[in-house]
């Protein structure tokens, strides 16, 4: 299977440690956040990555480069968002893929299970929080996303999104049909309500 790592974001909330990286690029334990994750690509069975960077951001670009399990890395265009960023690699993936945040540390059991138990159009992973304000919330009903909210206030569930997913190339005709959220972007969670929760 391949994957996509959206590797584009400018890391805005970590500054200033972003000032002269990219968060992708921060290391951890001697290793940059997107090494982790590729790491666990390979080891859940990816066996291709579509990277999706930004046009200046040569370090990570040079990282990816060099990757043997990097068969591509694509550029974002001006529209901002995770959703913009998936559909940068729509002519790079048929059927079932992963997708994965580039910025996240992970057990690599967690794509596996969500690899494992995909149907249907997207398969998400989710998992219970002590604070959920701090991350995208998600409500069910029975294994299916019936809300979805960004860093709400008040969050009316403990399930937190955890930027793991599994879709099938259906979800770019969704995509494209999105409109630009509150904060200015094409945001991919704007296609999850009906989505499989693992």
């Amino acid at each position: 299977m391949r994957a996509v790592i959206l590797a584009a974001g400018n890391g805005e909330r970590l500054w200033p440690l972003t000032e002269k990286k990219s968060k992708p690029m921060l290391e951890i334990c001697g290793k940059p956040l997107i090494g982790h994750v590729l790491d666990n690509a390979k080891e859940a069975g990816i066996s291709e990555v579509v990277v999706v960077a930004r046009k200046e951001d040569k370090r990570l670009i040079d990282y990816c480069n060099a990757s043997p399990l990097v068969s591509h890395v694509v550029f974002q265009d001006e529209k901002r968002g995770t959703g913009a960023a998936l559909l940068s690699a729509r002519p790079f993936v048929k059927g079932d893929f992963a997708v994965l945040a580039g910025d996240i540390i992970f057990d690599v059991g967690i794509l596996k299970r969500v690899m494992g138990e995909h149907e249907g159009d997207i398969t998400l992973a989710v998992k219970k929080v002590e604070d959920p304000s701090r991350y995208g919330v998600v409500e069910l009903a029975g294994n299916r996303v019936s809300v979805f909210e960004e860093k709400p206030q008040h969050p009316k569930s403990d399930l937190a999104n955890l930027s793991i997913y599994c879709m099938n190339e259906r979800v770019f005709d969704e995509l494209e049909k999105i409109r630009v959220s509150e904060r200015g972007e094409y945001e991919v969670v704007d296609i999850l309500i009906g989505a499989k929760a693992v």
